[in-house]
C-alpha cells in the first residue's frame, strides 16, 4: 500500500519522502503553496502491532521531530495529520480494534488522526485493477471505481467477492483522506444517486436523512459518536 498511497498523494501535489525521521514504517507527504500547507504522515502497521501504547510512542516521536524543524511555518501544528494504514487479518475487524480506532480518531491532541483498515487480499485486488491504468492515473482509477453503480450495488449487499473488497477499500480512501475530492460529473452523479436511492429500504432512507440532518446541524465533521448513534451502533457493540 505504500506505493499506492505515495502515488495518490503525489497526484494531489504532495512531495513525499520514505522513512521520515528514520521511521521505517512511515511515509511523509508535505504540500505547501500560497494558499496554505498540509503535513501528512502515513504510518503502516500490522494488526499485531496495533495498540494504544505503541501508537502513542509513534505519535509523540513524530510530533517531537516536527517541532524541531527549522523551516516550520506559523500554525504548523494545526495542519498535522496522521493516516494509519492498518493491515488486518480479516475485513471483519474485532470489537476491540473497532473501539481502539474510535478512541484514537477522537483524540484531538497532536495530530488529526485517521485509521484505514485493509487486508492483504484487498491490496492485491487493488494493485491488480490499478495495473490497467497509467501509473499517473490513480485518481482517475479511484473515481471510476467509486462511480461504478454495479460495484456499489454489490458492496451494499455485502457479498464476499472481489468487487465488494475493492469498493470497500476505495470508499475508505475517500473517507479517510481529506485531500481526495469527488470529480464533478453531474450526469454520473445523478444516475448513481438515483440507483442508490432506489436500492434503499425505508429504514435505510430514514437513517440517510438523519445523517444528512446531522451534517447540516453539525458541519462537515460531526462527532463519530453521534454518527454511530444515528445508525444504531453503540460503543460497546
Amino acid at each position: 500500500m505504500r506505493d499506492i498511497l505515495r502515488k495518490i498523494l503525489e497526484e494531489n501535489d504532495f512531495l513525499t519522502k520514505n522513512e521520515p525521521f528514520g521511521i521505517e514504517e512511515a511515509l511523509q507527504a508535505d504540500r505547501t503553496d500560497s494558499f496554505g500547507f498540509d503535513f501528512l504522515t502515513v504510518l503502516f502497521l500490522d494488526e499485531e502491532k496495533f495498540s494504544k501504547g505503541i501508537l502513542n510512542e509513534y505519535i509523540e516521536r513524530l510530533f517531537k521531530e516536527f517541532s524541531q524543524q527549522d523551516d516550520l511555518k506559523m500554525g504548523w501544528d494545526k495542519n498535522l495529520s496522521l493516516l494509519i494504514m492498518l493491515k488486518v487479518d480479516s475485513i471483519d475487524i474485532s470489537t476491540k480494534i473497532q473501539s481502539l480506532i474510535f478512541d484514537i480518531e477522537e483524540d484531538p491532541f497532536m495530530f488529526k488522526k485517521y485509521i484505514l483498515s485493509y487486508t492483504d487480499k484487498q491490496e492485491d485486488i487493488f494493485t491488480e485493477q490499478l495495473g490497467y491504468y497509467d501509473e499517473n492515473e490513480v485518481l482517475k482509477f479511484l473515481n471510476h471505481i467509486l462511480y461504478d453503480s454495479e460495484k456499489f450495488s454489490i458492496f451494499k449487499s455485502k457479498k464476499d467477492c472481489e468487487e465488494y473488497l475493492l469498493y470497500d477499500i476505495v470508499s475508505k480512501l475517500f473517507i479517510k483522506l481529506p485531500y481526495l475530492n469527488i470529480i464533478n460529473q453531474d450526469k454520473e452523479i445523478h444516475t448513481l444517486m438515483t440507483e442508490i436511492d432506489e436500492s434503499f429500504t425505508e429504514e435505510e432512507r430514514e437513517i440517510l436523512n438523519k445523517l444528512l440532518e446531522l451534517k447540516d446541524n453539525g458541519g462537515d465533521d460531526p462527532a463519530i459518536q453521534k454518527v454511530l448513534e444515528v445508525i444504531g451502533v453503540t460503543e460497546n457493540e
